[in-house]
């Protein structure tokens, strides 16, 4: 049997809290294959539901048929192998207790113990009306001020029993019975700064594991955020032992490391010494745990089950199997896969950023520019590919009131980057100075001043060296990010500017009439110009603020603080939808080709639409449809966390739900009428997808980051995060980078150059079956041989050569490789 549903943990629906689950389920060939048990299956898709989470189950050791289950719904026991159930604890009145139930042990000779409520709960047979409190106060449990209560057993001494209690998720005492739960001893008391196994902030309630030694009644290992063991001085000295933190929380290449926030102490009943300990970070094992000093191994390898809340991934490949894409993760940091190791389908990961890593971005103008985020609005950036990183924040926000805290912001809290090669709306300017003479209509490099990249200009006029010229700045890179209601959302277009500290402007959110906003903010999404941003709340907003592609300054970026409205601001507020009953608004997606078709994903348990759709987003009064549909083929009835507008096909639209991934080839169809399928294969199933993203430049549109120029090897490609199965990648709208690409011998000799339009310097890529004499040629339309070099002799394998074409006058050429037996030729526009 096995139970579903993080019962512990409340089931919120909306992203950062715990799932409800769909039942127990059963085997009856020893775990070949499993059917839920249909008694168990919640009547309704909501947290308060029966059976919505089950967290431990207890089994008749002489009757395989009487099972007993610890729900949120109060203490379950069937009799009948759960055809049917009952609830065994009832009060003096009749009536059951359905309080939530956290823990079930049971003795060889089948003595119940159950933690229900705040209390703990003994029966001698396990019968029904049989459940009387042990949680009386005096020689028994504590009677008042706790709360979770964990349990557990002696596999050698069922007369051993010890318990946990909390008070406000704050260690409230370890207790000890030697007589079966008779009576019990005070061995671990709370209220201690120096023994804190649930942390400083009070995680009890959350992690909170304990463990009897298979081989030695009175030792006990007890797992919160820390790792502690317990020994009894003497075996006769019952309530008398020692404390002693037995692992770091740290360096992961400690031999005493295991992973904070522990759930699962497990000592092996057969070998001496060796325990699991199973937690946020996956599982720990020692081989002597019976030692002063335990060390642990981690043995993760092959377990895939990460937790993603966001992600995001380069432009080009930086490694030989794939491009880079970071994962910011449930209590694993913010992780950065780099590639595929030995032929394995899963891929190398570093971590660079800790605690739960929130949202995450990664330039695709500079992709060594890596933005990642923990909770509560704390937001880090790294200059160099993930290696280091530090916060970004001006003073106007460091300064504010709960910064970094509980209530700042969501959770998750969202930022999102906008970046553009090619902003002609851009009200920035550069001023560029003439190196030599240049005629009128000239191509010229401008160094940009969104770092330091350089952009062909033509000049409207005839230049003269050092003459002067105010010139358009057209690359452009901006991040979003939202706290709650009172602190705003805000923006900086020095996101990659590292030589200074950026100017960060308060967009929206201030108390003033028409710039308030309802609710922490939890989704962004930006039209693909950069003028229009569309956020998504807790409360169930939707906003749309304009004019951001406008903003220049402070002057006219800032809207003012809550006390003085900036009047001279030009951004634009607007609440285009009211999704109600305080839903999150979990996603957005526009379509790159029009801003007014936005779909909408939506949150929370207990409704019946989770995806909506506009095809009139910017107008006065846009209408968002629910696009649920009503037929067999129609979404899942469950929270909705991501949508995606598919670029190639703005009506194909992919929705990430509780339940896996749905897409419908057209979201535009009458609700009557779409059809959704379900999206499967390569393990992608039924686990809530967080996030989906794509990548939406196309193979040319290749950026220079000053280091080196790369085409866009991921076009179309869509990246989904999931929330227990890691990361999965789609091709099947990928568009490899060919471009203008010519067809060459074979596959192995094509030939490629990048950028593709150029101003100035191109790198020139080719692959050689063998070692050969290598000569490079370049061509004008007319046939006219503009260039020609010898690179001498060059090895087998992949090779790039490096070519200034800044001379060349704008137009197209043909660049040809002669090497041996490959003559091959592509296309190169030089503008």
């Amino acid at each position: 049997y096995f139970g579903t549903g993080e019962g512990l943990y409340g089931n919120y629906g909306f992203g950062a809290g715990g799932m409800m689950g769909g039942g127990m389920w059963k085997s009856t060939d020893g775990g070949n294959t499993f059917n839920v048990i249909p008694s168990t299956i919640p009547a309704a898709l909501a947290p308060s539901a029966a059976w919505a989470g089950i967290n431990s189950i207890g089994f008749d050791p002489n009757n395989p048929n009487k099972i007993y289950a610890a729900t949120n719904y109060g203490l379950r026991m069937t009799l009948n192998g759960g055809i049917t159930w009952m609830h065994p604890i009832r009060f003096i009145n009749g009536n059951p207790s359905t309080q939530s139930t956290s823990d079930i042990e049971v003795t060889p000779d089948g003595v119940v113990f159950v933690a229900v409520g705040a209390k703990c709960y003994k029966s001698l047979t396990g019968d029904s009306a049989t459940f009387v409190s042990i949680s009386t106060g005096g020689t028994m449990l504590p009677n008042n001020n706790t709360g979770r209560i964990e349990l557990a057993l002696s596999p050698s001494d069922p007369n051993f029993v010890y318990a946990t209690t909390t008070s406000g998720g704050f260690l409230h005492g370890v207790w000890q019975s030697v007589d079966k739960g008779l009576s019990w001893k005070l061995i671990g008391p709370g209220g201690s700064t120096f023994f804190a196994p649930f942390g400083s902030n009070g995680q009890g309630d959350y992690d909170n594991a304990l463990g009897v030694d298979a081989f030695d009644k009175t030792h006990i290992v007890l797992g919160g955020v820390e790792l502690w063991s317990w020994k009894q001085n003497t075996p006769t000295s019952y309530g008398l032992g020692q404390w002693s933190q037995i692992a770091t929380e740290g360096s992961t290449t400690s031999p005493y490391y295991v992973h904070s926030d522990k759930h699962v102490v497990l000592f092996d009943r057969n070998t001496p010494g060796t325990c699991y300990i199973a937690g946020d970070g996956g599982v720990s094992r020692s081989l002597n745990m019976n030692a002063a000093q335990p060390t642990y191994a981690m043995m993760n390898d092959n377990y895939n089950v990460t937790q993603c809340y966001s992600m995001a991934f380069e432009h080009a490949n930086t490694s030989p199997l794939g491009n880079g894409v970071t994962l910011g993760t449930q209590d694993n940091g913010t992780q950065f896969v780099t590639g595929y190791p030995n032929g394995s389908n899963q891929m190398w990961a570093v971590r660079i950023g800790g605690g739960d890593g929130a949202d995450t971005e990664i330039s695709q103008i500079n992709p060594d520019a890596l933005f990642t985020s923990v909770y509560y609005g704390k937001i880090s950036r790294s200059s160099n590919h993930g290696g280091t990183s530090s916060g970004f924040f001006s003073s106007k926000i460091t300064k504010m009131t709960g910064y970094g805290g509980s209530g700042f912001a969501s959770f998750v809290t969202p930022i999102a980057l906008y970046e553009s090669a090619n902003a002609t709306n851009s009200p920035d300017s550069v001023l560029y100075t003439a190196d030599k003479n240049y005629a009128a209509n000239s191509i010229v490099g401008v160094l940009s001043n969104t770092d330091k990249q350089y952009f062909g200009y033509q000049t409207p006029v005839a230049l003269t060296q050092g003459q002067q010229i105010k010139v358009q700045d057209i690359i452009q890179s901006k991040i979003v990010v939202g706290f709650s209601s009172n602190n705003g959302i805000w923006l900086t277009k020095q996101a990659i500017d590292f030589t200074v500290t950026p100017e960060w402007f308060r967009i929206a959110g201030s108390s003033k009439v028409g710039r308030t906003i309802s609710g922490e903010v939890e989704s962004f999404a930006w039209s693909a110009d950069g003028d229009v941003l569309f956020v998504g709340t807790s409360n169930g907003y939707l906003y749309r603020l304009s004019n951001l592609a406008a903003i220049v300054d402070s002057v006219t970026g800032d809207i003012g603080d809550n006390v003085t409205l900036n009047t001279s601001c030009i951004v634009q507020q607007a609440t285009i939808k009211t999704f109600g009953g305080g839903r999150y608004v979990t996603g957005i997606s526009v379509d790159p080709a029009d801003a007014n078709n936005v779909a909408v994903s939506i949150a929370n348990y207990g409704y019946t639409d989770y995806v909506y759709y506009s095809n009139n987003a910017l107008g006065a009064t846009p209408n968002f449809l629910s696009k649920q549909g009503v037929t067999t083929a129609k979404l899942p009835g469950v929270p909705a966390y991501s949508v995606l507008i598919e670029k190639s096909n703005p009506k194909r639209v992919l929705v990430g739900t509780e339940w896996g991934v749905y897409k419908t080839e057209d979201i535009t169809q009458n609700p009557n009428s779409i059809v959704w399928t379900k999206e499967t294969g390569n393990g992608l199933a039924n686990v809530p997808v967080f996030s989906i993203r794509q990548q939406r430049l196309e193979p040319w549109q290749m950026i220079d980051s000053g280091k080196v120029w790369k085409p866009v090897s991921n076009s179309g490609r869509i990246y989904i995060g999931t929330h227990g199965r890691g990361v999965f990648c789609c091709d099947q709208y990928y568009t490899p980078p060919t471009g203008i690409v010519d067809k060459a011998k074979s596959a192995a000799d094509k030939l490629s150059v990048f950028p593709n339009p150029s101003a100035g310097h191109v790198k020139i890529s080719f692959h050689l079956d063998k070692a050969s004499d290598v000569k490079l040629s370049v061509y004008d339309l007319s046939g006219k041989l503009c260039i020609v070099r010898n690179e001498g002799r060059l090895y087998e394998g992949g090779q790039v050569l490096a070519l200034d074409v800044s001379d060349l006058p704008a137009g197209t050429y043909f660049i040809r490789i002669e090497a041996g037996e490959i003559n091959a030729v592509t296309r190169m526009v030089k503008f």
